[in-house]
């Protein structure tokens, strides 16, 4: 048997680069709760000092961070890097450019729609406070009100769908529908869609908050599995006639 002892041998250790180092440090900080919505972060003067780097480093991890909508630079009297509160904003724009790209249709994302809004209903159906569903009505109110107006009913009839996650109480539920919603927003022509085709939409959306005012989960889900049903069939036949 041979003396010579076996040689270890280990990968090699990327190189953190000191940007990534400060945006790691900063995110635990906000991630621990440490640092909240709304709190302001020390200056770049302040972070240089505490980083023990260069200004220059310190503005690239704020950049980072604002890129990843982690915080918000505010500019002039009273600026500064505040926290925001996290948003799905990066990662409808990562799916709006695939669909610009022509990886993925509209009808992919009705179809994720079909899988996942019915069900969330159904938890609002069990979930939803006093407060989400004044909200919720407010919501329906409003588009009734504004229902002769170009943009507007459009947009509170999006804003239903949001406000329904958001009485599940589920974080990512909330976080997965904005994503959806902004991407609708986003790349749907909505002016397309006539009057009748609005007003239709007031009338299903009253239909699932009322199984959800009753707490009547299951029928929540059939309404809310309707509602979605006709969007896509509306946007397959205006794809169509493009």
């Amino acid at each position: 048997m041979s003396d010579e002892k076996q040689v270890v041998k280990f990968k090699s250790i990327p190189r953190v680069k000191i940007p990534e180092m400060l945006v790691s440090k900063i995110k635990e900080k906000i991630f621990s709760g440490e640092l909240r919505v709304g709190d302001k972060l020390p200056s770049e003067r302040e972070l240089k000092i505490q980083f023990n780097t260069s200004r220059i480093t310190v503005r690239e991890a704020i950049r980072t961070l604002e890129t990843l909508g982690l915080i918000e630079v505010r500019r002039g009297a009273g600026g500064g890097a505040f926290v925001q509160e996290i948003n799905s904003t990066c990662f409808a724009d990562f799916l709006s450019d695939m669909l610009a790209q022509g990886i993925l249709d509209i009808s992919d994302i009705t179809e994720v729609r079909l899988m996942l809004e019915p069900q969330v209903a159904r938890l609002s159906a069990e979930r939803a406070n006093e407060e989400d569903i004044s909200q919720m009505r407010e919501c329906i109110d409003n588009a009734k009100l504004h229902i002769s107006e170009p943009k507007r009913p459009r947009s509170t009839n999006i804003a239903f769908h949001n406000l329904v996650a958001k009485s599940t109480h589920n974080k990512m539920i909330y976080f997965e529908i904005t994503s959806i919603t902004r991407i609708m927003i986003k790349n749907v022509d909505y002016s397309t869609l006539d009057n009748h085709d609005i007003s239709s939409t007031i009338k299903r959306h009253e239909k699932i908050f009322r199984a959800i005012e009753k707490r009547k989960p299951e029928e929540a889900f059939k309404e809310m599995y309707n509602d979605i049903k006709m969007i896509h069939l509306a946007l397959k036949k205006y794809e169509k006639n493009k």
